[in-house]
């Protein structure tokens, strides 16, 4: 509780802060990644695309989220593989804690 940043936050708009935190993270999901990306491309290249648009900027933030989520191939390969076990694992623990539900 102590380190809850959105305790100042009415209900309202902790709930705006809550989607949007999840709206990003699922960004990250690999089954949507090609999808994603061509929506992207889409928007991105049509003469409409807005940097001051919510959907825009949503979309971008999205796609920074995913970048960020798979740059660790750019690191060395010692580095990468670290990071590569690291999310394999974190993968196999949620398996196993959902079947264990």
């Amino acid at each position: 509780p102590e380190c809850n940043i959105f305790t100042h936050l009415p209900p309202e708009d902790f709930q705006i802060v809550r989607n949007r935190m999840i709206d990003l993270i699922l960004a990250t999901d690999m089954k949507m990644h090609f999808e994603m990306v061509s929506k992207f491309r889409l928007r991105r290249n049509s003469p409409d695309f807005c940097r001051t648009n919510d959907d825009d900027v949503w979309m971008l933030l999205r796609m920074c989220i995913k970048g960020g989520d798979l740059s660790h191939g750019l690191l060395s390969w010692d580095s990468h593989v670290s990071w590569s076990y690291r999310a394999a694992s974190e993968f196999y623990e949620q398996g196993d804690l959902e079947l264990a539900q």
